[in-house]
């Protein structure tokens, strides 16, 4: 995010104050504000409820009325803003007291910082010390923290992952005494925090994590195959897609299946075809090496995702650059540049009735287009297709 973001979260904080509530920039921005890493969102906690955000700007969206967050939009720009949380719950105090209070209930140290719109910090769980320290610790009772949110038993390992910090000593065993809450959560709260701990650059400090504490265990699929996690190969790489994630434990048990994935994580249409694209390359690649078909097939936007699970699984590195380079020599990229389709093959043939041989006289027609034993001629095609028909049939 850029410092013009960061500049029109101060000057939505001075509006917001202008109309006699408190504001404050919270959380994880103020945390990656101090780590001088990029900043990807901006919250804002206040003393406003929704309807009073409402009054004060024109483009405010009810993401979560019920939660009293809203989405304020500003130069194109989405900041998140929250009620003090103990303002939901009807307990009104001073201000200063509802920002405490708000901060208080944070699930850890290092998110429990707030910002106001001179940059002055307000940092009551000696956040900056533990970010120093590199630790991640919940604030206060980890008992209470935890059992108020299971979820962020996964967040405090994704943050290991991502930032390469320790996990505290009473954190990490409370994590592992209540990792049976997990179940009690939405498994799409649980896919987001999973997907964002396989994609840590630290990975494979979150793994130490996830091991030592056995909380895969409580994980839809890796609680029936723990094997997963206690085998993975010494050469672990960040997975920067589900879909990576999906072929790589494919590879090791093909035994579930992609659907099977996609339905146990309520995953979506576009990971179930980028996992079946990559497992399609990826068993082509075990069987006949890098190949043409296999480039042909592959997904341009994966191919980075491919180069990463061969060199995981098989142990082979490849060059992202070659494969892509080959990839845009080929003489079609996709079978809609062939010059003939389904309807010229039945018009050739129109006493045959129509069937999967129509596919199979395309694909065979896609092979020899690629391997440049056919020119891409619409009447090349049809003279090949009649001189190879018996062969097809």
């Amino acid at each position: 995010m850029s410092d013009q973001s960061f500049e029109d979260a101060y000057a939505l904080i001075k509006q917001i104050k202008k109309h006699g509530f408190q504001a404050y920039l919270v959380g994880g921005c103020v945390r990656d504000y101090l780590l001088k890493k990029d900043i990807n969102d901006i919250d804002i906690t206040t003393s406003a409820f929704p309807e009073d955000i409402k009054t004060i700007f024109k483009k405010v969206i009810p993401v979560g009325i019920e939660h009293g967050t809203v989405i304020v939009r500003y130069n194109q720009v989405s900041y998140e803003v929250t009620t003090f949380r103990n303002l939901l719950n009807n307990d009104h105090k001073d201000d200063t007291v509802n920002l405490i209070a708000d901060l208080s209930k944070r699930d850890f140290t290092i998110n429990a910082m707030a910002m106001d719109e001179s940059g002055k910090i307000v940092d009551m769980f000696n956040g900056k010390t533990d970010i120093a320290n590199q630790i991640i610790k919940t604030v206060n009772s980890p008992y209470e923290r935890l059992m108020e949110d299971p979820l962020r038993i996964i967040r405090a390992l994704r943050f290991s992952s991502q930032l390469n910090f320790d996990i505290d000593r009473a954190t990490l065993k409370m994590m592992s005494e209540l990792k049976s809450e997990i179940n009690h959560l939405s498994v799409e709260r649980v896919t987001i925090e999973i997907e964002k701990f396989f994609s840590g650059t630290y990975l494979k400090k979150g793994l130490k994590y996830l091991q030592a504490t056995e909380i895969y265990k409580e994980l839809p699929i890796f609680k029936e195959n723990y094997h997963f996690i206690e085998h993975l190969s010494e050469n672990i790489q960040p997975f920067n897609r589900f879909s990576e994630i999906i072929s790589y434990f494919h590879l090791i048990n093909g035994t579930i299946t992609v659907n099977h994935w996609i339905n146990t994580w309520k995953l979506s249409n576009t990971i179930k075809n980028e996992s079946n694209n990559l497992i399609r390359a990826l068993k082509d690649y075990e069987i006949n090496g890098l190949n043409t078909l296999l480039l042909y097939h592959l997904d341009i936007n994966l191919i980075d995702s491919f180069v990463k699970v061969v060199d995981m699984y098989y142990k082979v590195k490849l060059i992202a650059e070659d494969l892509l380079s080959q990839k845009q020599l080929l003489v079609i990229s996709s079978r809609k540049e062939l010059n003939i389709n389904g309807n010229d093959i039945i018009k050739l043939f129109p006493h045959l009735n129509k069937g999967k041989w129509i596919n199979e006289i395309i694909e065979d027609v896609e092979k020899a287009v690629l391997y440049k034993q056919l020119k891409n001629n619409n009447y090349k095609i049809k003279e090949w297709i009649k001189c190879n028909r018996q062969e097809i049939n």
